[in-house]
């Protein structure tokens, strides 16, 4: 949808979060490969778009707050106490 409204010149500037694909591409070197996926190659042909992989979560603050929030589950279901942090069940 994007590419296609890029294309029609309906905007001069846009922001997105993430690649609805990413997560094919993510942690891996595609330098020596050839790309089969039509919207990406497109939009790295676009000479106003910059693509950067998505992971924040690789920040050494994000990664301490996991392994904090981590003990912190495990301490608490050790000693029996409710955990601070649930996970939502899945249906």
């Amino acid at each position: 949808m994007t590419v296609y409204f890029y294309n029609a010149n309906s905007f001069k500037t846009a922001g997105m979060d993430v690649y609805e694909d990413e997560e094919h591409y993510s942690f891996k070197d595609f330098s020596n490969q050839k790309l089969d996926d039509d919207v990406l190659i497109r939009l790295m042909t676009f000479p106003n778009v910059i693509l950067a992989s998505h992971q924040g979560f690789l920040a050494s603050e994000a990664l301490s707050n996991i392994a904090k929030t981590t003990l912190t589950s495990l301490t608490q279901f050790d000693k029996n106490i409710p955990l601070g942090y649930k996970l939502k069940e899945l249906l």
